[in-house]
């Protein structure tokens, strides 16, 4: 995930200066256009639940997305809505991190 390294504010602008991991900024490709949403459980706040039939919409994920991209979808899934320039977003976190926290000193 990205972290946030400096923020200035010069009139109506705000200029925010990030550091990425190589494979991030590769995902990013030569977009132009970014949308910056926190990560944090205050954000993801909804208790989605996945499955394969029931009450209700759900939105489905196909399995064999799933395994190539090796994830093991849990019973219930952290998640957020929010709106964005005019747009409405539905951010899912599908699998928690199996990386060993880092401690700086």
């Amino acid at each position: 995930m990205a972290k946030l390294k400096k923020v200035s504010m010069e009139g109506n602008d705000i200029l925010i200066s990030l550091e990425v991991a190589h494979d991030e900024y590769k995902l990013l490709g030569s977009e132009k256009d970014f949308l910056v949403v926190p990560k944090g459980d205050n954000f993801l706040s909804l208790s989605l639940t996945t499955g394969k039939l029931g009450h209700g919409n759900r939105i489905m994920v196909p399995t064999r997305l799933l395994r190539r991209h090796d994830i093991m979808l849990p019973k219930k899934v952290p998640a957020s809505l929010f709106e964005a320039g005019g747009e409405k977003y539905l951010l899912i976190k599908l699998q928690k991190s199996r990386l060993i926290p880092e401690y700086e000193e």
